[in-house]
């Protein structure tokens, strides 16, 4: 599958673009080669950032619904189960 390149510009102060330049050279790339491969890394990380975010809500989701669904004062967890189904219209009741 070939798909089409763009043209991105990127205007930078002669120190950024010294720096820029001095980091590809010693990476033996290009510098639209290695501005290419910064923005990939830099995507490539937000995705991984948003799915160990993602990751991290659900874990505290489970724990504050098994504390709370086996509290001592079983109205808790009954609190959470309406508050969610008055925002997200419907939820599981597991704990």
């Amino acid at each position: 599958m070939t798909t089409q390149s763009r043209h991105l510009s990127a205007y930078l102060d002669d120190e950024k673009f010294a720096a820029v330049s001095k980091l590809a050279k010693e990476r033996g790339r290009t510098l639209s080669g290695f501005m290419k491969w910064l923005i990939e890394r830099e995507l490539d990380g937000a995705r991984e950032r948003e799915d160990k975010i993602l990751a991290n809500q659900v874990r505290i989701l489970i724990g504050v619904d098994a504390l709370l669904k086996h509290h001592t004062d079983p109205k808790l967890f009954g609190v959470v189960i309406a508050t969610r189904r008055g925002r997200l219209g419907s939820t599981s009741d597991e704990a």
